[in-house]
């Protein structure tokens, strides 16, 4: 363990020296292609190889992405990718219009997804912090509405959809609202 981390690290345990975060990441990854093709030449040849099954799905999504842009496999721009994610979802609409069994569904659902951890990559941004992120801001707002019904002794489910809407978006503006000091 302590000779892989010298080796992928040689701007700290050597005398390299890496400007970037995104060229220690690269320098990293061609260590570790260095690595695989040592240990293996048959795996060395397939980019992919070597990403786990084990990752959550977005962030193996993003790792596998990323090796196929080091081959040249990627997108020009971004525009390109914001084609195929809505490429994507007409091939969903038709797949649903169509009444075709639920893999199909999940095949184009996967599609989409796939493609957005693409538009992640393109912005820069972790598709799993994002999603993470998210995932807190929808309980934020959910806990408000049952907060505010709480406040009318009601609860979630004998509000109206349009109600719940409603609280939604007093929720979203709740949080832009600056902070207020209750001393």
């Amino acid at each position: 363990i302590c000779d892989k981390l010298e080796k992928r690290h040689p701007h700290v345990f050597g005398n390299a020296v890496v400007k970037t975060a995104a060229d220690q990441e690269k320098a990293w990854e061609d260590q570790k292609a260095k690595e695989r093709k040592d240990a293996n030449a048959s795996i060395a040849e397939d980019p992919l190889a070597g990403v786990s099954l084990s990752l959550p799905s977005l962030t193996r999504a993003l790792k596998l992405q990323k090796r196929a842009e080091r081959v040249g496999f990627d997108w020009a721009n971004i525009d390109a990718v914001f084609e195929k994610i809505n490429e994507e979802i007409q091939e969903l609409i038709t797949v649903i219009a169509q009444k075709q069994p639920p893999k199909a569904i999940m095949e184009e659902m996967g599609d989409i997804l796939f493609s957005c951890v693409n538009l992640a990559r393109k912005l820069g941004v972790d598709p799993e912090e994002s999603v993470r992120f998210c995932n807190r801001k929808f309980e934020s707002r959910f806990s408000y509405m049952r907060h505010m019904l709480d406040l009318e002794q009601r609860n979630l489910s004998s509000a109206s959809l349009q109600e719940l809407n409603d609280l939604w978006d007093q929720a979203k503006i709740a949080e832009k609202a600056p902070p207020t000091n209750k001393f």
